[in-house]
């Protein structure tokens, strides 16, 4: 995550069960990050979510302002099962980077035309990401990007084979919809952890 030096305010969009551990996980990758948020569709929820992470001794704001939280944020991690946009490109700001991680199939859809036309995407497979995931699909049918406009898979990246940003302005954005040897790299770092 040495792309994302300079970044200290995270978002995390939606209130399920991932949403916590998005939070956690950012917090161990980049100590850095001082400022953290949870929004969600339900205020309560997302207070619910806050409170949990308050007794790990954690501080998270429950925004009330969408387009506002987005807007502050360096990194925004969506982690929804929604159907419509949550995340708008006019409100992401240079050099933010987006996760999509809750939709996976052709009706999810985390974002919208905008910021998917304006972000360097990577996914976790071309073969699993562009047959299935609403946020690709999509604009694909609409025409708006064709699939050559994902940068990268992630392991890719993650082998730094790939260097998807170019510049401290451009956004970046990462739409899983899971594999399995994602889940194995964390089974293995978990075990080798204890």
């Amino acid at each position: 995550m040495q792309s994302f030096p300079s970044a200290r305010r995270l978002l995390v969009i939606g209130t399920g069960r991932l949403a916590p551990w998005m939070l956690r996980g950012y917090r161990a990758l980049l100590p850095a990050l001082t400022h953290f948020a949870v929004w969600g569709r339900s205020a309560a929820s997302a207070a619910a979510v806050a409170a949990e992470l308050a007794r790990e001794g954690l501080e998270v704001e429950v925004p009330t302002d969408r387009p506002a939280a987005v807007a502050a944020a360096d990194i925004v991690s969506c982690v929804t099962t929604a159907t419509e946009p949550v995340v708008l490109g006019e409100w992401v700001g240079d050099g933010t980077h987006v996760d999509l991680v809750g939709g996976f199939t052709p009706a999810m859809r985390e974002s919208d035309d905008a910021l998917i036309r304006r972000a360097r995407v990577v996914v976790d497979t071309r073969s699993g990401a562009l047959p299935t995931a609403g946020d690709l699909t999509q604009p694909i049918a609409a025409g708006v990007i064709d699939a050559s406009h994902v940068r990268a898979e992630l392991g890719e990246v993650m082998r730094s084979q790939l260097a998807v940003r170019r510049g401290l302005a451009d956004v970046t954005l990462f739409k899983s919809v899971g594999h399995a040897l994602e889940d194995f790299a964390a089974a293995r770092l978990a075990l080798t952890a204890r």
